[in-house]
């Protein structure tokens, strides 16, 4: 039996734990910027439809609505369901329609240490409607 043999299970044993460890540690930040980013385009696509939607209708609820079913169509409505909140500020030239996402984060192994809640807030300008 070749001595070289031994090192390299003794090696190897002393290794994988390491590598196991940078790759789950890899995966928990990787499904970490996913969710964030998926709830951010939810925040954004609701912000945008609420920007557009008539005042008579009530941008902060059609914004709130369009976020959530953003959520719901996307890849990561398994996770949770996240809470929006929109309200619209200010007169009619400088209107403003803010919209708040909030979602609590369940990591996939725990062993980095990651905020437990994914929060996203966005501040768009109303468009001029006739």
């Amino acid at each position: 039996m070749n001595p070289k043999r031994g090192s390299q299970a003794v090696e190897l044993a002393l290794v994988t734990p390491l590598l196991l460890l940078l790759m789950t540690g890899g995966l928990d930040l990787a499904w970490y910027f996913s969710v964030d980013m998926a709830l951010f385009n939810a925040v954004r696509d609701g912000a945008q439809y609420g920007s557009r939607t008539l005042q008579t209708v009530g941008p902060a609820l059609a914004a709130k609505n369009n976020a959530l079913a953003t959520w719901r169509l996307g890849t990561h409505a398994d996770v949770g369901m996240p809470t929006f909140e929109a309200l619209l500020e200010g007169a009619a030239p400088m209107q403003v329609l803010r919209i708040h996402g909030r979602l609590a984060y369940e990591p996939l192994f725990g062993l980095v240490p990651i905020p437990v809640e994914h929060r996203t807030e966005l501040v768009v300008r109303m468009v001029e409607q006739p």
